[in-house]
């Protein structure tokens, strides 16, 4: 724990007096410059309306950044399962290197309820249309006394549902930041319950792979906001970054730096699969 703290403190201030690089690594190393974490960050959420440029807090602002893009975030994203409630043939691992592991959720995922409305039936013979005069002097219906199925009859579809039938879904705030340090993206997590309590560390380490929660997951400082959140250590992301572009290149694709944010979401949600965030992309890694 000293020594993590110690190492954090070392980096942010050797991030703070690095020299940023202004030449592309990405294609080589699979690192970023600022002007290139700005240009994924731009594609992303064009892309992905669900992911927006957020302002720093006082006093936490990065020189290296734009005011207001300094990092990206998307909020409430649904969380209804618990790593340790999916099946062992739900979840496919492949390791890469390292001793790094890659999982993917296997199955289809699970479609919400469809909702259907019945109307009523409609005669095809042509109804009479009564005239405005005949309807003076009727009392009109009062909308709050009647019920449901007196103004609309059988066709109405009430559903009721028992308290303990209602899925109890944890939600999540993603944030993406750029580390100056190891010049990557680097990922964020606050958690809340169903009645929007924040999540104790340990209760979000329930949503993460267990290959990752006690290893390359840890609890730091925000840069961009200044309170203690989940983090996944951006130490491999680099690494990892190119190991996935070299895939894409395997399979005939040609990995661009617009594409750099999705290709880093697409490698985080391996570690939390269960977080249903949204990286929506056309990106052939098999």
């Amino acid at each position: 724990m000293v020594s993590h703290k110690i190492g954090n403190w070392y980096r942010s201030v050797a991030g703070a007096f690095m020299s940023q690089h202004k030449e592309s690594q990405f294609l080589e190393s699979g690192k970023l410059t600022p002007e290139e974490f700005l240009v994924a960050g731009d594609q992303l959420v064009h892309r992905c309306p669900t992911w927006t440029w957020n302002s720093s807090s006082p006093g936490y602002e990065q020189k290296h950044l734009p005011i207001d893009k300094q990092f990206l975030i998307t909020r409430g994203v649904p969380c209804r399962k618990r790593i340790s409630s999916i099946g062992e043939n739900e979840i496919e691992e492949k390791e890469i290197e390292d001793g790094w592991v890659v999982a993917e959720t296997l199955g289809p995922k699970e479609e919400p309820d469809e909702i259907i409305i019945s109307k009523p039936q409609i005669s095809n013979e042509e109804e009479e249309i009564p005239d405005l005069a005949d309807l003076q002097g009727q009392e009109l219906i009062d909308e709050n006394a009647a019920e449901p199925a007196a103004l609309f009859g059988n066709n109405y579809i009430c559903a009721e549902e028992p308290v303990e039938a209602i899925m109890k879904t944890r939600v999540y705030d993603l944030s993406v930041t750029y580390d100056t340090y190891y010049q990557t993206p680097r990922m964020w997590l606050t958690g809340y319950d169903e009645h929007m309590n924040p999540l104790a560390p340990e209760m979000m380490f329930e949503d993460i792979m267990g290959d990752y929660a006690h290893k390359t997951v840890t609890i730091d400082r925000h840069p961009c906001v200044g309170n203690d959140q989940v983090s996944i250590h951006p130490c491999n992301h680099a690494k990892m970054m190119k190991h996935f572009i070299d895939m894409l290149e395997s399979n005939g694709a040609q990995a661009q730096v617009h594409h750099a944010i999705f290709v880093f979401l697409k490698f985080l949600s391996s570690v939390v699969p269960t977080i249903e965030y949204d990286f929506t992309m056309d990106l052939s890694l098999e």
